[in-house]
C-alpha cells in the first residue's frame, strides 16, 4: 500500500487480516466487534478498486460473519465470491460458513465438501472448517477425525479443540467434554462459551445453543 495506495488487493487483504483478528482475537489489538467496521471499510475500499476479485468478497463475508444481524450480507458476499471464482476451493469453503450462519447445516455441508474435493491436500483451516460444519449435521465421528487431524497439524489451533469439546460431549457426555477443555491448558484462560461459539455459529440459534451448552458443561463461563 505504501508503494501503491490504490492497489485493490492490498486493501481487501488488509481488511481480511484485521477481520480475522477481530473474529479470533489473535493479537488483542482489535476489539471483537467494535473495530470490525474499520475492517469492512478497508475491504470495501478494495472492492471499489478491484470489484471482480473473488478473494475480496470472501474477505467481506469473513468480516460480516463476525457481526450480529448480518446474515443476508454474509450470504450475499459468499455467493458473489463463488460466482466470481467457481473453481476457487476457498470461495466454496467460506460459502459453507455463510450457509451455516444464514441457512442450514445441510446446505453448508454440500459447499464444504465441494471445497474439500477441490483441495485434496487441505491446509489446516480447511480441515477446521470441515469439522465445524460436520458436527451440526450430526456427523460426529467424521467431525472428530477432522478435528483430530487439525490438531495433529496445529496443536494449538483452538477452533479444532472447540469442535472436540462439542463432539465428545455429544458422544460421551460431560466428563468427555471436560477432558477436552482440560487439554486447552492455558488457552482456556479468559476464554468463554460465547467466544468459542462465535462467529461461526451465531447466525443459527439452534447450532449456537448446542455449542454453548457443551462449552458451559465443560466448564467455560458464558
Amino acid at each position: 500500500m505504501a508503494t501503491d495506495p490504490n492497489y485493490g488487493p492490498a486493501w481487501w487483504a488488509l481488511g481480511w487480516l484485521n477481520a480475522v483478528d477481530v473474529n479470533l482475537g489473535l493479537t488483542n489489538e482489535w476489539g471483537r466487534v467494535e473495530r470490525m467496521p474499520e475492517a469492512i471499510a478497508q475491504i470495501n475500499r478494495g472492492i471499489e478498486l478491484d470489484p471482480n476479485a473473488s478473494g475480496a468478497w470472501q474477505a467481506l463475508m469473513v468480516a460480516y460473519v463476525g457481526m450480529p444481524g448480518t446474515n443476508e450480507k454474509v450470504l450475499a458476499a459468499a455467493q458473489r465470491a463463488v460466482e466470481l471464482g467457481p473453481g476457487d476451493a476457498e470461495a466454496w469453503l467460506f460459502h459453507s460458513i455463510a450457509l451455516l450462519s444464514a441457512r442450514t447445516p445441510a446446505e453448508a455441508l454440500h459447499s464444504v465438501e465441494r471445497a474439500m474435493t477441490m483441495n485434496p491436500i487441505p491446509p489446516v483451516y480447511f480441515t477446521a472448517i470441515h469439522a465445524q460444519v460436520l458436527w451440526p449435521n450430526k456427523r460426529y465421528e467424521a467431525a472428530r477425525r477432522e478435528a483430530e487431524e487439525c490438531l495433529r497439524k496445529a496443536p494449538l489451533f483452538r477452533p479444532c479443540r472447540v469442535v472436540l469439546i462439542v463432539v465428545e460431549g455429544e458422544l460421551g457426555g460431560v466428563d468427555a467434554a471436560r477432558a477436552q477443555l482440560a487439554a486447552l491448558g492455558v488457552q482456556a484462560k479468559g476464554f468463554s462459551a460465547s467466544q468459542a461459539c462465535a462467529p461461526q455459529y451465531q447466525g443459527s440459534a439452534s447450532v449456537y445453543e448446542r455449542c454453548v451448552k457443551w462449552m458451559q458443561a465443560a466448564g467455560l463461563p458464558l
